[in-house]
């Protein structure tokens, strides 16, 4: 856990909320693993060690369920869920209550451990927070295009495993170390993803297209992306506002073009997805992509037209390269005909 939080203040690509929700995850972990510790230390420890134990025990149910929820604060544009969030503190009012009324746990006057009758809504608890951990990292992988889903089903693998053993079987404490392992793999994987992803526009980044391009061997159909006049855009309103248009583009490509191949932002103003086989609706596609931009221009009259140009790659037929010069010629020569249609509407 200590080389853990020694990685995450030194890397630069986590932003300050990140940075400390990854710190304070390590630090609960910490701390989880010494109750669990402590609780079983103080085991037949009689008088006032049965509080101390109490108390650690108590920590322990409260604590647990509410790190999976943590952690899901950690991925961005993450909002608190009231459902979860009123679980969690039903869950830390029955705890505590159980430390007198022994409903989830209970120690008795020769300090030994027991779990209440009411033990299974801890686990409810538990099993609820790491499902909607779970289910925000695959929609935040989704939104980033990432899609090493082996590495979640390792980690929900590795938790579930410790914590169905530790239920047979109590006297063995293994789960704080699984969770540990379980953060580790998801920190690897989460840098793994935003190394990844363009910081604006939440595309793939120029490293991403490289080597997907570097991998292609399967049919496929190109598109390339230009957004016209930029420049003018830059120059007009500030970098700020182009660098919303650009948000807005990256954003909007995503949602047309995502579901069917990756989108990348390979420099500039110019985007571009790759699809997998031979599209036959791909005009459908575009039409799509232009009615949604004519949307949003209605209110925000900044943003630019796009160009787009498409074409197929067929390993047997032609290069990769002569695929992307093929839709770079049909995207340019889009741009200079709208450029040539709008001069004459302005005269």
């Amino acid at each position: 856990m200590l080389a853990l939080v020694l990685s995450v203040c030194s890397s630069r690509l986590f932003t300050k909320k990140s940075r400390n929700t990854f710190c304070l995850i390590a630090g609960l972990i910490a701390a989880l693993a010494a109750c669990e510790w402590l609780s079983v230390y103080l085991h037949g420890f009689t008088g006032g060690w049965t509080v101390v134990s109490c108390l650690a025990n108590a920590y322990i149910f409260v604590t647990a369920p509410c790190l999976a929820y943590v952690f899901a604060q950690s991925f961005p544009n993450s909002k608190h869920n009231r459902v979860m969030l009123g679980l969690l503190l039903f869950n830390g009012a029955f705890v505590l209550v159980s430390c007198f009324a022994g409903f989830v746990f209970w120690i008795d006057t020769d300090g030994n451990y027991h779990r209440g009758a009411f033990y299974f809504v801890y686990v409810i608890v538990y099993v609820a927070s790491f499902a909607y951990m779970l289910a925000k990292l695959i929609a935040t992988a989704r939104a980033m295009q990432s899609r090493r889903y082996p590495m979640l089903f390792m980690c929900a693998v590795i938790i579930a495993f410790a914590v169905v053993f530790q239920m047979i079987d109590s006297s063995v404490r293994v789960i704080w170390v699984s969770v540990a392992v379980a953060a580790c793999i998801l920190y690897i994987y989460y840098l793994d993803t935003f190394q990844q992803v363009d910081a604006l526009t939440s595309l793939l980044n120029r490293r991403g297209y490289e080597t997907a391009v570097s991998r292609l061997a399967e049919p496929a159909t190109i598109i390339t992306f230009d957004l016209d006049s930029f420049k003018q855009i830059n120059d007009t309103y500030g970098h700020l506002a182009g660098d919303e248009c650009l948000r807005v583009v990256g954003r909007a490509i995503m949602i047309v073009y995502g579901r069917e191949g990756d989108c990348f932002r390979t420099g500039g103003d110019e985007m571009c997805a790759i699809l997998k086989g031979k599209r036959t609706d791909i005009d459908d596609m575009n039409s799509h992509l232009f009615n949604r931009l004519d949307e949003l221009r209605k209110s925000d009259e900044r943003l630019p037209h796009v160009s787009v140009g498409y074409a197929y790659y067929e390993p047997d037929k032609k290069s990769v390269e002569e695929a992307f010069a093929e839709a770079d010629e049909m995207m340019y020569h889009y741009k200079e005909r709208a450029k040539a249609l709008r001069a004459e509407q302005s005269e």
